[in-house]
């Protein structure tokens, strides 16, 4: 899949790294901006930015560390290769995962973290709804995040186990969501198509 084709894929529903939105907990969009985004259908492919290149370089390195960690605590070889993954029922619930067991029950998370949260140990709050929401679409049984400091080094793997409460509740807020992106698209539609008819009429 190319940069434009997975724009798309996240255009069409909620990805994990929306999730935090929805609950008012991303530093770097609001409910509203996300809701626009969504609904207007605009894709921006904008230039990676320093923190995001570094990420894109460093997570095939992470990927491989967790993969040796995995092999050394089962016995079982898995390259934990990269996946987009949708819910089975509601296809607005989608992720895209940056490793994935063969057998489907194990997922990962790499990020690039401060040295503060890196030595602390303690996923934040951000990262835990992303994964939460990674576990609903993807149906898995355990989940880890493996991270690193800004200059690639300290990796460190934690396990974040599934929270069937928080997704119920979680479940429900993006359904609310998506329901709000939905009937924002028809107004906007209808609009344009209004602006049509008079447009031919001038």
């Amino acid at each position: 899949m190319d940069r434009l084709d997975w724009h798309r894929f996240r255009m069409e529903g909620i990805g994990g790294s929306d999730a935090p939105v929805i609950h008012g907990m991303s530093k770097y969009r609001k409910w509203h901006e996300l809701l626009q985004e969504k609904a207007n259908q605009i894709i921006k492919d904008e230039p990676s930015n320093f923190i995001q290149q570094l990420g894109h370089e460093i997570e095939p390195k992470l990927r491989a560390t967790f993969s040796l960690d995995y092999f050394n605590n089962t016995g079982v070889s898995d390259p934990f290769e990269p996946q987009l993954v949708v819910h089975p029922k509601k296809s607005y619930l989608r992720a895209s995962l940056d490793g994935l067991s063969v057998d489907k029950k194990t997922f990962i998370e790499c990020k690039l973290v401060g040295d503060k949260v890196l030595m602390g140990g303690v996923v934040p709050i951000a990262y835990f709804i992303q994964m939460q929401h990674q576990y609903l679409c993807a149906g898995c049984e355990i989940g880890y995040m493996v991270m690193c400091n800004m200059k690639g080094q300290g990796t460190r793997i934690i396990p974040v186990p599934k929270d069937d409460s928080f997704i119920e509740i979680h479940k429900r807020r993006c359904k609310e969501f998506w329901d709000e992106v939905k009937k924002l698209r028809e107004e906007l539609t209808h609009k344009a198509a209004c602006n049509e008819i008079v447009s031919g009429l001038e």
